[in-house]
């Protein structure tokens, strides 16, 4: 028990919410709860007459032992994951390409982002960021983003960062707090596909100032439900927006917005973008062969557990980017 234990808690940072390497430490007392176990067992055998009992004891043990040393190894160490992101953030290169991005944190939905916002009246539907949240995103966020996608050339600048009053956006006859609903008890954000849309984020975009051809990014403490798929996402997509939970954020120093890097968050976020600007699965299109792909690319989704850890573009995606952006 003492190894599952530290199984569990070695494999996810509960400061970052995000997927760690699995311990040294922990790995240690996984190999040597499993060694007393199976010594004990022996002692046990050595002490008692009733050896059918004992043997049984020990198999017992040693299945354990193996199931533990399975969930070790399959629970997936994202150390090179790791590894190769901060790579890409170090390795800077030349930029011609700079797309804007406007920030939206979605009022009331319990990220800590909302705190310290400000808004100039009750009827107002947006509303101004704390310093330290502004400082965040001009010193983290984008840097972050952009840490990615220069490989393409591309360094995003901010539009803008804004609070926003979901209920206070309306258009026809609709209102972008259609995003919100229940789900079994939990208050979530509803999201059908990326195909059909979202016809009120579609329509809000307008009315919240985003220029066309700019990028909208929607922030929530809500979990995100795929209707479509019937499961949770992180994050989720239309043509000119994306969609993220991110509930906590955690200061290294407040006044300056310097965070606690949440890196499966935001590489989840360029994945995202990714989407807005053309691109797909490997193997969705035909645009670029499934070969080309390795498991470190940002567009792959098939790696649950270290998903938003991927960092590589390729030429050929990013071809298809310039182009896109272009014909915006």
């Amino acid at each position: 028990m003492t190894a599952l234990v530290f199984f569990i808690v070695s494999a996810s940072d509960p400061v970052t919410n995000q997927a760690t390497p699995v311990s040294f430490f922990g790995t240690i007392v996984f190999f040597v709860s499993a060694l007393m176990a199976i010594v004990l067992g022996i002692v046990r055998i050595a002490k008692e007459y009733h050896r059918i009992r004992s043997c049984i004891w020990i198999f017992i043990t040693a299945v354990l032992a193996i199931l533990f040393f399975l969930m070790q190894h399959y629970a997936a160490d994202p150390t090179e994951y790791y590894v190769r992101y901060d790579q890409e953030q170090a390795n800077h290169r030349p930029v011609s390409l700079h797309p804007k991005l406007h920030f939206f944190i979605l009022n009331g939905t319990g990220s800590e982002l909302e705190q310290g916002a400000r808004f100039s009246s009750d009827d107002a539907a947006l509303g101004a960021v704390s310093p330290a949240v502004a400082n965040m995103f001009e010193r983290v966020v984008v840097p972050q983003l952009n840490g990615i996608w220069d490989q393409c050339g591309i360094a995003f600048d901010v539009g803008g960062i804004n609070v926003v009053r979901a209920e206070k956006v309306k258009f026809k006859n609709l209102s972008l707090a259609e995003l919100f609903g229940d789900h079994e008890g939990t208050r979530v954000v509803f999201f059908r596909s990326a195909t059909e849309g979202t016809p009120w984020i579609d329509g809000a975009l307008p009315i919240l100032g985003v220029p066309k051809g700019d990028l909208a990014v929607f922030i929530t403490g809500y979990r995100i439900w795929n209707t479509d798929r019937y499961q949770e996402a992180a994050a989720a997509t239309g043509k000119d927006w994306s969609i993220l939970t991110w509930p906590h954020v955690y200061y290294v120093n407040e006044s300056t917005g310097d965070i606690v890097t949440p890196k499966k968050t935001l590489g989840s976020l360029a994945h995202e973008i990714g989407h807005n600007l053309g691109l797909s699965h490997p193997g969705e299109d035909d645009a670029v062969p499934e070969n080309k792909f390795s498991k470190f690319n940002l567009l792959t989704a098939e790696l649950k557990d270290e998903f938003g850890l991927q960092s590589e573009l390729i030429p050929e995606q990013c071809a298809l980017v310039k182009a896109n952006l272009r014909r915006r």
